[in-house]
């Protein structure tokens, strides 16, 4: 029984899209709608047969805005875009697995067709939200070697990528543009955020957040596609099978790959599902990475060159914590939480903003101030740390994770 209809039109796009991979007797059975309806993203499973054979496939479409803003549909349709193009250029790289298989697409009405992973979402937020810290450090090695296949996969080929992107986008940002976009919206809200708590603001800090910026956005010898929102949430981890899979490449952009590989000592900046990890396990974790990445990026065993793009990408997770700051000064915010596990114990009453900012501070000051790197952002950040503690006296530094709080 189909749960959800689509138009003819779309039914026979869909059916076009599919036939290199599945022949041309391919016909579609059922739709199981995944995706709320308030979702930017239409996301189904689709049921179809191929000469006898029953498969499943992932219909994702970029829905357009309604309030016919132009910027906006510009916006949705770059991360359509983006979307597609990581996945084409990737599945045409020796990932191992690491991400879906990709089908096919359709540009006009803005949809992608990849692999089924399975009918269970079974993500990061599973594990590291229960209490078994070993599933949780099996699932985090799987993902860290994932990643570290998904950055080594582009490394020296995102000419390749940029062709690609050309081809569909011809207004693609540059690393460039990248680079001039975040300059201008975070280091106002740096120096504002300075100000306001009466810090000196100097030209050397300002030069100093501009060149972290340009550093991890222009890495010569970390220069890959980075994910972008390497979330708890956008993975499949099949245990059965030791793999993972990396999923959702809306915000994939050519980068240092410590920006993703710093998630684990950032606490996951761009994620709802945000905690602490041991430090043993951060270091256990990013050990694993370097390892994985050495043989084809030369460079991470270079510890010089990969200390000061590791102390960068944490510097510029710091710049980013600074959008938020203005809205959590007077009042913490308690963000919104994604769906967990029945037997998860995320408290979603309690995932407040403020612990993001203080822990994010201290991971820089500590990794910064261990190799005497970046010492205007450092004293800076120790600053903000001493008076936001002085503002905040009930504020604390994020809590583990659930799988190791015990």
């Amino acid at each position: 029984m189909m749960q959800i209809s689509f138009e003819p039109k779309l039914i026979e796009a869909i059916i076009e899209a599919l036939q290199p991979d599945f022949g041309t007797s391919i016909k579609l059975i059922d739709i199981q709608l995944l995706s709320e309806p308030d979702r930017r993203n239409k996301v189904a499973r689709l049921f179809l047969s191929s000469d006898s054979q029953k498969i499943s496939v992932i219909f994702k479409q970029s829905l357009s805005d309604n309030t016919q803003n132009t910027e906006e549909d510009e916006d949705i349709h770059a991360r359509f875009v983006r979307d597609y193009c990581g996945l084409k250029f990737l599945n045409e790289c020796n990932i191992n697995h690491s991400i879906p298989k990709f089908y096919g697409v359709n540009h006009v009405l803005r949809f992608i067709l990849i692999e089924d992973l399975g009918q269970g979402h079974i993500s990061l937020v599973d594990s590291l939200t229960k209490s078994n810290p070993i599933e949780a450090t099996s699932a985090l090695i799987r993902f860290t070697k994932s990643l570290a296949n998904f950055h080594i996969s582009s490394f020296e080929r995102l000419d390749k990528y940029d062709e690609l992107l050309l081809s569909i986008l011809p207004n693609r940002d540059t690393p460039e543009k990248h680079i001039k976009w975040h300059q201008n919206d975070l280091i106002p809200k740096f120096e504002w955020v300075c100000k306001k708590l009466n810090l000196t603001w100097t030209k050397q800090l300002e030069q100093e957040a501009l060149s972290i910026i340009e550093s991890v956005l222009s890495s010569v010898d970390f220069f890959v596609l980075t994910h972008g929102d390497i979330c708890p949430d956008n993975v499949f981890d099949h245990r059965e099978k030791n793999e993972l899979q990396l999923i959702d490449f809306e915000w994939v952009m050519p980068g240092s790959a410590l920006l993703d590989a710093t998630y684990f000592r950032m606490g996951f900046p761009t994620c709802w599902c945000a905690k602490k990890l041991p430090e043993d396990i951060i270091e256990m974790l990013e050990t694993i990475y370097r390892e994985t990445i050495g043989d084809k990026i030369k460079s991470s065993q270079d510890e010089h060159k990969f200390m000061q793009a590791y102390i960068d990408a944490c510097g510029f997770w710091v710049l980013r914590s600074m959008l938020f700051v203005e809205s959590i000064l007077e009042k913490d915010e308690c963000w919104s939480s994604g769906p967990v596990p029945v037997d998860s114990l995320w408290r979603p009453q309690e995932n407040f903003v403020r612990p993001r900012l203080i822990s994010r501070l201290e991971a820089f000051i500590k990794v910064a101030g261990k190799h005497n790197s970046r010492p205007n952002i450092l004293i800076a950040c120790e600053q903000i740390l001493d008076k936001v503690s002085l503002l905040w006296p009930d504020a604390m530094s994020m809590k583990l994770y659930p799988a190791f709080m015990a």
